[in-house]
């Protein structure tokens, strides 16, 4: 094969791709194929919230520029629990995840108390789109069964 019918096999492929590209439904699913990726673990805690319960594990996972936490709770009385009242998630606006320091250690989702009563509160800290750095903290409602957002401005 000589080098013509190479730039005649090469250019009809590039003429070929250039179409299907210009059809929106190609280039709608080449973009949803590159956008979205497949969500990454970036971080997790697990922990006892009130010595009364619940045992929660907490995984911080990011795809396309989202955050989400999902906490599976356990509790100690399983008689008064379903099975979907066990997993909570928090989806965080868009954003990037972020570390603080707790204790000389580097983290990215944290079981503190901070207002000293009985319950740990789950903080989950995050730079948002803007790079602005934020911390949600989020507070254990027994009643509700529930983790539930304290510095929220909505």
């Amino acid at each position: 094969m000589n080098q013509w019918h190479k730039l005649i096999i090469f250019s009809g492929f590039s003429l070929l791709l250039a179409i299907s590209l210009a059809l929106p439904q190609v280039r709608s699913l080449l973009k949803k194929n590159l956008i979205e990726r497949q969500p990454k673990l970036i971080g997790s805690i697990s922990g006892i919230i009130n010595p009364k319960g619940p045992w929660i594990e907490a995984t911080k996972w990011q795809w396309n520029n989202k955050l989400q936490v999902k906490i599976y709770m356990s509790f100690f009385d399983q008689s008064s629990i379903d099975e979907s009242q066990g997993v909570q998630i928090i989806d965080i606006a868009s954003g990037f995840d972020a570390h603080t320091l707790v204790q000389d250690t580097l983290t990215n989702i944290v079981l503190a108390n901070l207002d000293e009563d009985s319950f740990q509160e789950l903080i989950i800290p995050v730079y948002e789109t803007s790079l602005l750095p934020r911390l949600y903290v989020y507070k254990y409602d027994p009643a509700i069964k529930q983790f539930i957002k304290l510095n929220d401005k909505d």
